[in-house]
């Protein structure tokens, strides 16, 4: 009965061996299949994911550096042709202004030199006539003075000369007057007393004569009667 018991306890010790290192090894293999599903699982999962990280990575690197630059390069043809017109406008508006004040300037010296010209011209012209009518009133002034200052000494000179003349005329006339009249009174004098004194002389001649004692020559003497 001990043999039999213990054969049948080693029989059933190693069919239960056997049962639980099957059972232990389909248990075992469930779960290393179990784990081994699940660790490559896991590992492929994170494969994929790093692999789909990686490319999507790629992927998102590669369109956000297509949008970076297509915007950067918008951003920077709008800044660029901002700047460009900015710049454009600015030179367009120096250049303009340079060449608005260059044509103001050309067109406001014309102005002015035409303005000037003009102004000089009528400020010549109207000096030069001051000057020509003060050169020419003060030349008439001269001459008229001089003429009327060779008039005036010649009328001058005339009227003292008819003066002097009529003066020394009547001067002269009363002088000659006066001088005839003393020498025609002297003369008379003489005369009267020449005849008185010839009458006189003659008044016995005469009676001679009348009495018929004498007679009167050619030459006015008296000649006795013979």
């Amino acid at each position: 009965m001990s043999v039999a018991l213990s054969v049948a306890l080693s029989v059933a010790l190693s069919v239960a061996m056997r049962v639980a290192l099957s059972v232990a090894l389909s248990v075992a293999l469930r779960v290393a299949m179990r784990v081994a599903l699940s660790v490559a699982l896991s590992v492929a999962l994170s494969v994929a994911l790093s692999v789909a990280m990686r490319a999507a990575m790629r992927v998102a690197l590669r369109v956000a550096m297509r949008v970076a630059l297509s915007v950067a390069l918008s951003v920077a043809m709008r800044v660029a042709m901002r700047v460009a017109l900015s710049v454009a406008l600015r030179v367009a508006m120096s250049v303009a202004l340079r060449v608005a004040l260059s044509v103001a300037l050309r067109v406001a010296l014309s102005v002015a030199l035409s303005v000037a010209m003009s102004v000089a011209l009528r400020v010549a012209l109207s000096v030069a006539l001051r000057v020509a009518m003060s050169v020419a009133l003060c030349v008439a002034l001269r001459v008229a003075l001089s003429v009327a200052l060779s008039v005036a000494l010649s009328v001058a000179l005339c009227v003292a000369i008819s003066v002097a003349m009529s003066v020394a005329m009547c001067v002269a006339l009363s002088v000659a007057l006066r001088a005839a009249m003393s020498v025609a009174l002297r003369v008379a004098l003489y005369a009267g007393f020449f005849l008185a004194c010839h009458i006189a002389a003659a008044a016995p001649y005469a009676k001679a004569i009348t009495s018929g004692e004498g007679t009167i020559t050619t030459r006015g003497f008296l000649s006795p009667a013979a």
